[in-house]
């Protein structure tokens, strides 16, 4: 009976980090989208509209990705079987920084 309790209580932390990441890593795009359009409408006809577009897209494509990752998390906490790939760290860092730069 322990063991079956101890199984059910890690489960269900298991399950409270990822619905925990899994917000984490949703609002921050929906944050930065937010934010594009809010600053574009205040600016009013001084507003680069195609320039705000190609933002708001590159948000929408990291929150594209970060919902296929939870997917792909998900599936991976069930046991499903995952294909592993090499990850360049220096070109994640880059790119992230590059994109908080701009």
């Amino acid at each position: 009976m322990n063991s079956m309790l101890d199984r059910l209580e890690e489960t269900s932390l298991r399950q409270r980090r990822f619905v925990s990441d899994a917000s984490h890593e949703l609002r921050s795009p929906v944050a930065a989208i937010r934010a594009q359009m809010e600053v574009a409408i205040r600016r009013g006809d001084a507003t680069d509209w195609p320039e705000v577009a190609r933002r708001v897209l590159d948000e929408d494509t990291r929150l594209e990705q970060a919902v296929a990752e939870l997917l792909e998390l998900a599936r991976a906490e069930e046991g499903v079987a995952i294909d592993r790939v090499e990850i360049d760290l220096d070109g994640v860092v880059l790119e992230e920084t590059a994109r908080v730069r701009r």
